[in-house]
């Protein structure tokens, strides 16, 4: 293992951030859409209100209009500014240590801005990682996977040089086993600090 990415939101922190999303995403349908053409865009590319998830929303989007800017948009604005403050995350000395064996970076659905004032609200060096790279879905392919192989390209490395560490498994882990990475699954911080990272 050559270098390590972690997501963001709920991989380098724990804690509750907002309430129930699929009542955001009905939200961003109701104001994006008049109620016939929310119903049938929601058919044609089989999302559903008990399961969305802002990158199928935004894939569909690209699909049907060229671009996703009103999702990012929407959730910029209405969603991330409702979450909690009262969030725990990484220690701060285990990133250092880490990042003194392995280049770091960050991988994340969350604008850059975001995930910069969450870790400088938290004390966190930004210097630590090499790179935040954040998914703002105007790719062709609007998982985190052009991510992955951005880095790749830029490290010179291979794929299974790479150990990508996130809390998703639909928008962390498969990317990754896509791109050929070496995936971590992870729920709390514990998990991230029993990796053997070999340091």
């Amino acid at each position: 293992m050559k270098i390590i990415i972690f997501d963001f939101d709920d991989t380098l922190y724990n804690g509750t951030v907002w309430g129930n999303w699929q009542n955001y995403m009905k939200e961003f349908f109701a104001k994006t859409f008049n109620k016939q053409e929310g119903t049938e865009f929601i058919e044609k590319y089989k999302l559903r209100e008990h399961n969305f998830k802002i990158s199928e929303t935004a894939k569909a989007l690209i699909q049907e209009f060229g671009s996703a800017e009103k999702i990012v948009n929407y959730t910029i604005k209405n969603i991330y500014p409702l979450q909690a403050p009262d969030l725990h995350f990484i220690d701060i000395n285990f990133l250092k240590k880490l990042s003194k064996k392995y280049p770091l970076y960050i991988v994340s659905n969350s604008s850059e801005n975001r995930c910069l004032k969450y870790l400088k609200d938290n004390n966190i060096d930004t210097n630590i990682f090499r790179g935040i790279f954040t998914n703002k879905f105007e790719s062709t392919d609007p998982t985190k996977a052009f991510c992955y192989k951005h880095i790749i390209e830029k490290e010179g490395v291979q794929p299974a040089d790479i150990m990508v560490i996130g809390d998703n498994y639909n928008t962390d882990i498969m990317p990754a086993e896509q791109v050929g990475c070496k995936p971590v699954l992870v729920k709390t911080l514990e998990d991230i600090y029993n990796i053997n990272f070999d340091i």
